[in-house]
């Protein structure tokens, strides 16, 4: 199947059956390209799915965006320690001092949270500003900020994982 950059836009849920590929559930993974804090890796599941995930590390947290081999793409965010009840419904979304994206109904497991978004207008535009922003902050619904992570090379490291895609 043929990616493209609006094929990641028509994000997001990890949806790596229901939830994350666990540790032991890796056959294979490959780090492909880096860029600043970003870094894009092929995995191959004991089952033999296959992923191109792009991540980021931010302080004591990372965020991981992904596309499977049939298309299905997602947004992850982990914490070593969240600091505060996890089991919030609705979470905000800001790149730089740009509009909120809230993102509600999420799905959970441990430390990380991920999300289910429809291909629509509002989403295209999240990523395309993803591509050209300094910083993603993410808050509770009360504005509070949970997480903050550096986008220095998230345009490339886009592409590069969009281009990984492409040859599942």
């Amino acid at each position: 199947m043929r990616h493209s950059v609006f094929a990641l836009v028509s994000l997001v849920a990890l949806s790596f059956a229901g939830g994350p590929v666990a540790a032991q559930d890796i056959a294979s993974s490959k780090v492909i390209f880096e860029r600043g804090q970003w870094s894009v890796s092929k995995l191959t599941t004991v089952e033999g799915d296959s992923y191109c995930i792009a991540q980021v590390l931010g302080e004591g947290s990372w965020v991981n965006l992904w596309i499977e081999a049939d298309g299905a793409t997602g947004i992850e965010f982990d914490a070593d320690d969240w600091g505060y009840d996890i089991t919030t419904e609705t979470f905000l979304v800001t790149i730089d001092n740009g509009k909120s994206l809230n993102l509600s109904k999420p799905e959970f497991t441990d430390n990380r949270v991920y999300f289910a978004l429809a291909y629509n207008k509002t989403n295209v535009n999240f990523f395309t500003n993803l591509r050209k922003g300094r910083d993603l902050y993410l808050n509770n619904k009360q504005g509070e900020l949970i997480g903050k992570y550096p986008l220095d090379g998230s345009s490339a490291s886009i592409d590069a994982m969009v281009a990984c895609a492409d040859k599942l």
